[in-house]
């Protein structure tokens, strides 16, 4: 009986809440400001201005790649050993978890 109770007046104090006027809030500058160009989307996917990569650029994505892929097959060794392993697994074995 009293979490209907407590929700109805939950809610009806909520309905006389002062919210902030949120429009007060905006800067005045932006009161006359221009809205963005819009331009398709094909300009800017395919064309126009879109920054190329230069040699220093494309030597340095390269050796980027490379220290990626070097530490992908660190990554990917093992980290224990097979006797330490063996010793892992005995360990286990002898406290029956």
């Amino acid at each position: 009986m009293m979490k209907p109770l407590f929700t109805a007046c939950l809610i009806v104090l909520t309905g006389c809440t002062d919210f902030p006027d949120v429009d007060s809030r905006l800067a005045t500058s932006a009161d006359g400001a221009a809205f963005p160009t819009l331009v398709p989307i094909d300009a800017i996917l395919y064309g126009g201005d879109s920054p190329r990569l230069g040699e220093d650029d494309a030597e340095n994505l390269l050796n980027r790649v490379a220290n990626l892929r070097a530490k992908a097959r660190r990554l990917q060794t093992t980290v224990l050993t097979g006797a330490e392993r063996t010793q892992l697994l005995e360990a286990v074995k002898r406290h029956g978890t």
